[in-house]
């Protein structure tokens, strides 16, 4: 066969193209230096979508006091990577526990646990008790946090000590947890530990 010039012309044209199309990443490839803080704030909004489209507080509550009517709740703690609220609260008799799935509503587990003798009678129930009417919203307390330190939410937990109600706000920097405590009623961060 007598090889032209045109056929060599024809291969190298088509080298050329093919040559010119692998110079730009490729769908499937990643960009191993993305732009600084880029992909950090992706997956805070990805998050923070994804968080609201779960129950909201007010609902897990729901759950909690059909199943608790007496109870005062003591806390609650969202997990965002197992998707469920735990929700615990106590009467002058005894402790509760309820844990709830956080897409489907599903009601996980559910305990009873009796007071020890002296935090019987109403004494725990009153230092321990959370009311949240006054308190802002969970979604408020974790976008306060990541303002501070943006990162992907691993969990927020309410809590009280003495006369204080705040949220303890756990997010995950580059493999390492941080903790933002959030005042519940005021908003004002308290304090952040970066592991």
């Amino acid at each position: 066969m007598k090889k032209t010039p045109f056929m060599y012309l024809t291969v190298f044209t088509a080298l050329s193209l093919l040559a010119a199309c692998n110079q730009d990443e490729g769908p499937g490839e990643m960009n191993p230096n993305p732009a600084p803080g880029t992909v950090e704030e992706d997956n805070v909004e990805q998050e923070n979508e994804t968080m609201n489209s779960y129950i909201r507080l007010e609902d897990a509550l729901q759950h909690f006091n059909n199943a608790f009517p007496d109870a005062s709740l003591t806390s609650v703690t969202y997990d965002a990577q197992n998707l469920h609220y735990e929700l615990d609260g106590i009467d002058d008799d005894s402790e509760y526990e309820l844990v709830i799935h956080a897409e489907t509503e599903e009601e996980i587990n559910q305990q009873t646990e009796p007071l020890d003798a002296e935090d019987a009678g109403g004494a725990e129930r009153e230092r321990e008790a959370i009311e949240i009417d006054e308190l802002i919203e969970p979604t408020d307390a974790v976008g306060t946090a990541q303002g501070e330190v943006p990162g992907a939410l691993r969990s927020w937990e309410l809590e009280r000590e003495g006369n204080r109600i705040y949220y303890e706000v756990k997010i995950e920097v580059d493999q390492e947890e941080h903790e933002v405590t959030v005042d519940a009623e005021t908003g004002e961060i308290i304090e952040i530990d970066r592991d």
